[in-house]
């Protein structure tokens, strides 16, 4: 709270124990339980700067207007189902509010802005509000991930590919799957969301591939680092 504070938070603040949560009434819940989480995982000397960064969404305006204007914000999210458990909207709505769709086992699919610094799920008063069906809004932001530019594969020595799109959205690529069957693969595409920013990808007749693919998703899997966590 004392960096909230420090960085000219203007709301204020009560720290509620058994949420693990810091309250807002008019800036709305902050949850702290995977902010804490990542932070665990640097060094000492970087935790400063990564609590900064975690709090960077804070400061963040809620995403306002019709539909016509938050169109163009909407992306869809692929993560783990259980990475959806306790996650929040910016006000405050539990994730559980919104809809949350079950894609390939064991990953579900959520609907988000996108902003500069965070995230923002779309919850099912949100959908409501804008007077649209959750089908429209998926294909809206479907296409906006499309729209992306400067994605690509990078080949390893071993035969499989690892997706590099340089944003937070790789695993959401699943959605894309035009961008694997392009790939000059033996077999037909075979596609590891080791992580929400590490995809892999290696032909089914590729017996070499495959294994090596196996051995690096364990490694992304077992890996403290926030940036191969799920």
């Amino acid at each position: 709270m004392s960096r909230l504070r420090q960085r000219g938070w203007p709301h204020a603040l009560y720290y509620a124990s058994d949420r693990f949560s810091i309250e807002s009434g008019e800036g709305g819940t902050i949850y702290l339980g995977r902010i804490f989480e990542d932070w665990r995982t640097y060094s000492l000397s970087a935790r400063q700067g990564a609590l900064d960064e975690a709090l960077d969404f804070v400061f963040e305006e809620q995403v306002e207007g019709g539909y016509d204007e938050v169109a163009d914000l909407l992306i869809p999210v692929v993560r783990h189902k259980g990475e959806f458990g306790g996650l929040t909207s910016r006000d405050g709505d539990v994730l559980a509010e919104a809809p949350v769709r079950p894609l390939a086992y064991p990953l579900a699919l959520a609907l988000a802005y996108d902003q500069p610094h965070s995230v923002q799920f779309v919850t099912q008063a949100e959908i409501e509000r804008l007077g649209r069906r959750f089908e429209e809004l998926l294909d809206r932001a479907a296409m906006n991930l499309r729209a992306r530019s400067g994605g690509d594969f990078a080949l390893q020595a071993e035969g499989y590919y690892i997706l590099d799109y340089g944003d937070v959205y790789a695993s959401s690529r699943l959605l894309q799957p035009e961008i694997f069957q392009a790939l000059p693969l033996r077999g037909a595409p075979v596609v590891v969301v080791a992580a929400r920013g590490v995809v892999l990808v290696a032909g089914s007749e590729d017996a070499k591939a495959l294994d090596a693919m196996a051995v690096f998703s364990l490694h992304v899997v077992r890996s403290d680092t926030r940036a191969k966590r799920f």
